[in-house]
C-alpha cells in the first residue's frame, strides 16, 4: 500500500484471504476483509466494499458474532450512503455505534487500523452533516472523541481527531480545525504514524 492502492495490494488481500478462509480462521480473515472494504472504498469502488460488507453481514449472522456483526455495520454504511442510499446508510452506521461496548474491545484480538466504534461515530459525524442533520453530527464528534481518549489507543485518536477536525473545516470553525490538526501531528509524530503526519498537515494546510 505504501506504494499506492494498486492491483498488486488487491492480488495481495484476496490471496490473504484466500488462506485463512481454507484454514477456518475466522478471526484473523476479519482484518483481511475490513483492508480489503477499505481499498476499495479508497478507490470509489463502492460496489466492491459493499458486496464485502454483505459478506462480513452473512458471516456475522451465521457465526451469530456481535463483533461481526458490528463490522459489518461499518463497513455496510458508508458504502450504501455512497450509491444514494443514505437513510439505509446512516442507519447500519447509527447501529454500530450503539452496539460498541468500550470494554469489551479493549482487548480485541487481530484488530488493525481504528477502533470500530471511534470510525462509526466519526463516519457517522461526517455522513450525518453531509445528509443535513447538524445536531446528531455534533453528538457523534463528541462521540468519537470521547471514546478514543478512554479507549487510550493513539491510533484511534489521531483518526477521530482528524475526522471531527475535517468537520470543523466544513463549518467554518477554521481556528478549531488547526488546533485539531496540529494534534493530529503530535500524536502522529509521538507513534511514528507518517500517513497521519501527511494528513494532518493537508488539513492544517
Amino acid at each position: 500500500v505504501v506504494s499506492g492502492n494498486t492491483g498488486e495490494v488487491e492480488r495481495l488481500y484476496r490471496e490473504a484471504d484466500a488462506l485463512v478462509d481454507a484454514a477456518g480462521a475466522m478471526p484473523r480473515r476479519l482484518p483481511v476483509l475490513r483492508s480489503l472494504a477499505s481499498f476499495h472504498l479508497y478507490r470509489g469502488e463502492i460496489d466492491r466494499t459493499l458486496d464485502i460488507g454483505q459478506q462480513v453481514m452473512r458471516l456475522a449472522e451465521q457465526e451469530d458474532d456481535p463483533r461481526l456483526l458490528l463490522e459489518a455495520h461499518l463497513i455496510l454504511g458508508p458504502s450504501l450512503a455512497f450509491v444514494g442510499r443514505a437513510r439505509e446508510g446512516l442507519d447500519h452506521l447509527d447501529r454500530a455505534v450503539e452496539m460498541f461496548d468500550p470494554e469489551g474491545y479493549r482487548s480485541a484480538p487481530f484488530r488493525l487500523g481504528p477502533n470500530p466504534g471511534v470510525a462509526a461515530a466519526a463516519v457517522s459525524a461526517l455522513l450525518h452533516f453531509i445528509f443535513g442533520d447538524p445536531r446528531t453530527s455534533e453528538q457523534r464528534a463528541e462521540t468519537a472523541l470521547d471514546l478514543a481518549a478512554r479507549l487510550g489507543h493513539p491510533y484511534s485518536l489521531a483518526y477521530g481527531t482528524f475526522h471531527v477536525a475535517l468537520l470543523d473545516l466544513w463549518q467554518g470553525r477554521f481556528d478549531r480545525a488547526r488546533r485539531r490538526a496540529d494534534e493530529v501531528i503530535a500524536i502522529a509524530g509521538a507513534h511514528q504514524y507518517d500517513i497521519w503526519t501527511a494528513i494532518g498537515h493537508v488539513l492544517g494546510g
